[in-house]
């Protein structure tokens, strides 16, 4: 009765971890996250010209796309037109409210308004992309800025989410910044001088913030790789070598892939992401013991994430002279991200690593999880969203 006991505290352990695998979000037909990007351009004479894109039908619903599924999506497309014509009328209203430009003396004037309305919508699903639901569509408003002003911060509505603003200023200057969800932006001067080391250092740390958002709890196909690797070294060293090899080779693609010197349809490098997990965690099943090639795939699986990670970040929309500090501060925030991974997982089940049974009641069944989600990741990614 003892031994039975002692054996219920691994296997409790393990279905924690299982649990925890599979609160994950399931809907990830496609790669988890879009950045909604705000372009702002301030003229010399104070008029500004603005545009954001957003998922339309989430939008309407009043919600972000991560937090929307296809049933939501399917049905608002399926129910009455008149329905999804009052949906977006409300939210056009509603965004109209929310937006602010607040700058030292005053509040800007928007005079000027083109929003998503049932046109819009029919127009995209005339070019016979599949509903997935992803409706695309932009926003575009302008107005003025008081005169005599000195600094600008914006504040867009809650229901978009985070997002990223990038600002054109007058005399060449230029200025982006990730903002947080109903927040406003910083107070930016529209008459930009030459960065210091310091603001150097704040945006990266902003762009950290987005790193690490893309991985937890954004990533769920990385997550689950970065838990396949894992979950097959019990010694601490092989997991340093493999974390190691996927850190550098996703670091190269991501660099090279957002100064345009490699590329690869999300068509292609979503279904090879989700497989890698898939094979990441059948391994994990038949092999006991780490051999030397396996650095090398999991290199190479890096690579491939990599150009997932620059897909992302590559909407974010940065001018190119501010790539670099986008870059390392988003870099950064991933490699945090998969450190916060790592120490959850050590902190879940890593106790039991040297156990003779942790293989047998961890090991097998949390990659067998990882490995039946990331199947259906894959097949649902080849087949393409709405199949």
């Amino acid at each position: 009765m003892r031994c039975r006991r002692f054996h219920s505290r691994p296997a409790l352990a393990g279905l924690a971890f299982l649990l925890t695998v599979l609160l994950f979000p399931q809907a990830a037909g496609a790669h988890p996250t879009e950045f909604t990007t705000l372009q702002v351009k301030v003229e010399p004479n104070g008029h500004f010209s603005a545009s954001l894109n957003v998922d339309i039908l989430s939008f309407a619903l009043g919600e972000t796309s991560l937090k929307t599924s296809n049933d939501q999506l399917e049905a608002l497309l399926a129910g009455p037109r008149a329905t999804l014509a009052d949906d977006l009328a409300l939210a056009d209203e509603n965004f109209r409210h929310e937006v602010v430009m607040r700058t030292d003396v005053g509040n800007a004037t928007i005079t000027a308004w083109t929003l998503p309305d049932l046109a819009t919508v029919d127009a995209v699903l005339a070019r016979n992309l599949q509903p997935r639901i992803l409706v695309p569509g932009e926003i575009v408003f302008s107005g003025t800025l008081p005169d005599h002003a000195h600094t600008l911060a914006i504040r867009l509505p809650y229901v978009l989410g985070d997002t990223v603003h990038v600002l054109e200023l007058p005399g060449g200057n230029s200025h982006d910044e990730p903002v947080s969800a109903g927040e406003y932006s910083s107070q930016v001067s529209i008459a930009l001088q030459t960065p210091r080391a310091g603001d150097k250092l704040v945006a990266i740390g902003r762009y950290l913030i987005v790193g690490f958002h893309h991985i937890v709890p954004e990533g769920q196909d990385h997550i689950l790789f970065v838990l396949g690797i894992f979950l097959f070294s019990a010694r601490l060293k092989p997991l340093l070598w493999q974390v190691s090899a996927f850190t550098i080779a996703h670091s190269i693609t991501l660099g090279l892939a957002l100064y345009g010197v490699v590329r690869l349809p999300a068509a292609i490098t979503e279904p090879l992401i989700a497989a890698s997990i898939v094979f990441v965690a059948v391994e994990n099943i038949f092999t006991k013991e780490i051999k030397p090639w396996r650095y090398a795939v999991v290199f190479c699986f890096g690579l491939v994430h990599g150009l997932g990670f620059a897909s992302a970040f590559a909407q974010v929309g940065l001018p190119r002279e501010n790539f670099l500090t986008g870059l390392v501060g988003f870099n950064l925030g991933v490699e945090c991200g998969q450190l916060a991974v790592i120490a959850s997982a050590f902190l879940a089940v890593g106790w039991f690593r040297h156990r003779p049974w942790y293989r047998r009641a961890i090991v097998v069944p949390a990659s067998s999880v990882i490995a039946l989600i990331a199947l259906g990741w894959t097949i649902q990614r080849v087949l393409g969203p709405g199949r």
